[in-house]
């Protein structure tokens, strides 16, 4: 068996929370994550994003930049990021066989995929003398594999229903999770929250002692969008925002960066050119060279949902074919619903994982649940001929959202 295929293998221990095996790996691999600086962000939406404009603006300033994301879109690669590029091959079986014999020597149960590929990523940036971490929390924050940072600052983006079969049933437990992040002393950022979450996160940084600053709503000044990409004035700095990221809700996500940079220290100037640059594939992502158009978007919950139908909105797109499938542990018939009558039908197909995507009963009856004219064809190429033929035939763009793995097997059938 390959590294690769024992890596892919490791998938098989599912998602086990607590820190003891990671802190275990880390440790005796001489806790490479201390030898850069770090900041963590978890959050129901957003993370991503701000992830990867924060990482931006430190590679402006001429820092070496460490970026560790989840899921990929097409590599697995994807997920450990210095100066912007994938790890090669070769270094990343190298680290995974470090990781993998240091796990062997030192645990009693084989160490997951996540904790693995947090592990990789922690040595990966120590071997390339990466000066700044940027970690995206991968789900939750209080057991999550990247909680055994010491991270500089922390960052809460967004709070929302999603994974509650793990983070709990209402808002304020969801937040009770993702602000266990909080270290003692460590500065925490959030964006704009709901009152029941905030109480939860203000009380765990005074537990902690850990400064809180929130985005408040008058910071945000004279938002609009340009040709889909955002633009505002940011009221504590008195500058003019423009934003390579495409959407509405990206505008909040970049204030939340403005308030890191100026957590961190970063200079004003870097800081925006690095936002007129920073990109986030498949997310909002038109698709070049297709009429009628096509957009890709990893939108994967109601919040998502919601935020990609404002956009199409915004960019005045009244009707569009849906190309759609989702995990099955997703509150799949609410993120139909936000579409109303603005979904003229939807094309239901499958991805792998196909043990965590949702059957073609589930999704047929969330959409005939939300009113949406509908059809499964489970061979993803076939339904994509399908939604192809139906927006030329009609005239109408198609949208593909609904899962992260739906927009990579759309990618990779690109050759992205």
């Amino acid at each position: 068996m390959s590294i690769l295929q024992r890596l892919e293998s490791s998938e098989i221990f599912g998602i086990k929370f607590g820190l003891e095996n990671i802190r275990a790996i880390l440790n005796e691999l001489g806790n490479p994550q201390n030898s850069f600086q770090s900041v963590l962000i978890a959050g129901t939406n957003g993370k991503g994003s701000v992830a990867a404009m924060l990482a931006a603006a430190f590679i402006k300033h001429s820092s070496k930049t460490g970026l560790y994301t989840s899921p990929h879109l097409v590599s697995v690669r994807e997920r450990l990021r210095v100066q912007d590029e994938s790890i090669a091959e070769s270094a990343f079986e190298n680290v995974l066989q470090e990781v993998f014999a240091v796990s062997d020597r030192v645990l009693q149960h084989p160490a997951t995929y996540f904790e693995v590929l947090t592990a990789a990523a922690m040595l990966h940036f120590k071997n390339e003398g990466v000066q700044h971490g940027v970690i995206e929390v991968g789900m939750g924050g209080r057991y999550d594999a990247t909680n055994s940072l010491n991270q500089s600052l922390s960052i809460i983006t967004s709070i929302d229903f999603d994974h509650q079969q793990y983070l709990g049933n209402t808002l304020a437990a969801i937040a009770g999770e993702k602000a266990a992040i909080s270290k003692p002393g460590v500065p925490m950022i959030t964006g704009l929250l709901p009152v029941e979450a905030l109480d939860v996160v203000r009380n765990v940084c005074d537990s902690t002692h850990s400064d809180l600053e929130t985005l408040e709503p008058t910071n945000i000044v004279e938002e609009k969008l340009v040709e889909g990409h955002g633009e505002f004035l940011y009221a504590p700095w008195n500058r003019i925002v423009r934003l390579n990221l495409m959407g509405r809700h990206q505008i909040q996500n970049a204030a939340i960066v403005l308030m890191a940079a100026d957590a961190l220290g970063l200079d004003q100037d870097e800081t925006l050119a690095a936002l007129r640059e920073a990109k986030w594939p498949g997310r909002l992502e038109i698709v070049p060279d297709i009429a009628p158009p096509l957009l890709l978007d990893c939108a994967h919950n109601p919040m998502g949902a919601q935020s990609l139908v404002r956009f199409l909105e915004d960019i005045n797109w009244p009707q569009v074919i849906l190309l759609f499938t989702a995990m099955r542990d997703k509150n799949i018939p609410e993120m139909l619903r936000a579409f109303g009558a603005k979904a003229n039908s939807i094309v239901l197909t499958q991805v792998e994982p196909i043990q965590r995507c949702a059957s073609g009963s589930e999704l047929l009856a969330a959409a005939q649940s939300s009113g949406i004219d509908s059809v499964f064809i489970p061979d993803f190429e076939e339904a994509l001929r399908r939604a192809t033929n139906l927006s030329q035939s009609m005239g109408l763009p198609v949208v593909v959202f609904g899962s992260i793995y739906l927009i990579g097997t759309y990618l990779s059938r690109k050759g992205a």
